[in-house]
């Protein structure tokens, strides 16, 4: 990135120094400005301001995020703890499989066993309670806080 630097030739002597800037004593006031990037920040602004772009981007908050502050607030994953792209691949995998199977653990739970997504077999109902068990199961597990999240993700999904 190029930046254009504008510095003041002196300001030690100015009355106003302490509130115009907050150099240090012998510094003074540095001004940076990056012409591209001010461009792009105006072309980002005015398509934020339109009200059809401004309707897509507010979905995000309701579509996207909520994932990611879950899986950062209640399963501590803040970092990747492995190197190397296929690892990090796998890790993100495993937590985003975590939190796909407590939403379709939730899900189970609020529709209840007979009321699965897919319909059964010849009125067999023995894939939707295998399933289910699993899941059930899965929903104990997933809505505890962090630590045992943790707890599984050490012992069970390190390669």
């Amino acid at each position: 990135r190029t930046f254009k630097v504008y510095e003041c030739a002196d300001c030690s002597g100015c009355p106003l120094r302490e509130q115009c800037t907050k150099a240090k004593e012998g510094n003074n006031r540095t001004i940076r400005y990056n012409e591209k990037w001010e461009q792009q920040k105006k072309i980002i602004k005015d398509l934020l301001s339109d009200e059809k772009t401004g309707a897509i981007y507010g979905k995000r908050k309701i579509d996207v995020e909520p994932v990611f502050g879950f899986l950062k607030a209640n399963l501590c994953f803040t970092r990747f703890s492995v190197r190397g792209k296929e690892k990090v691949r796998n890790d993100l995998g495993f937590a985003l499989m975590a939190v796909n199977m407590r939403k379709y653990a939730v899900q189970t739970a609020l529709l209840g066993r007979e009321s699965a997504p897919w319909p059964s077999k010849k009125g067999s109902n023995h894939q939707n309670s295998v399933i289910g068990t699993f899941f059930n199961s899965f929903q104990l597990v997933m809505s505890q806080p962090h630590p045992i999240y943790l707890h599984l993700r050490l012992t069970l999904f390190r390669i």
